[in-house]
């Protein structure tokens, strides 16, 4: 039997991250990559499961925001890293765009402990002591 190749993504564990833009009906060439932290799982539950166009997410989830330091797309609050990001060029590939971005500011909480997801499961980061 021959296994659907998206199905072929879950086997990498990957940084659960939550992306925001400031766009106002257009994209303006910046984003904010928020990295999960552990308290993040249930939203990030909801919002990878639902899309943007369909709703406000930030209503819909009662996302909190935080002020960028250099530009205007929010920061989630509560996230374990955020990092603001400038577009430089984007590329069509297939049926996907790929952005190149700067990163242009960013904040960490070294307090809050990142996520992976694996298997359709959620995977706290925290470090292995010897």
């Amino acid at each position: 039997m021959k296994k659907k190749l998206p199905g072929i993504s879950r086997l990498l564990p990957c940084s659960v991250t939550l992306l925001t833009v400031a766009a106002k009906g257009k994209q303006d060439g910046e984003f904010v990559l928020n990295v999960a932290s552990s308290n993040q799982v249930k939203l990030a539950r909801q919002l990878g499961f639902t899309h943007g166009k369909e709703m406000n997410k930030f209503k819909r989830f009662n996302v909190t925001r935080e002020r960028p330091k250099k530009l205007k797309s929010p920061l989630i609050k509560g996230s374990y890293a955020s990092m603001e990001c400038k577009v430089i060029t984007a590329l069509s590939a297939a049926n996907y765009v790929v952005y190149l971005a700067e990163v242009v500011a960013y904040k960490v909480d070294e307090k809050k402990v990142p996520v992976a997801w694996h298997r359709n499961k959620y995977f706290p980061m925290i470090e292995e002591t010897r």
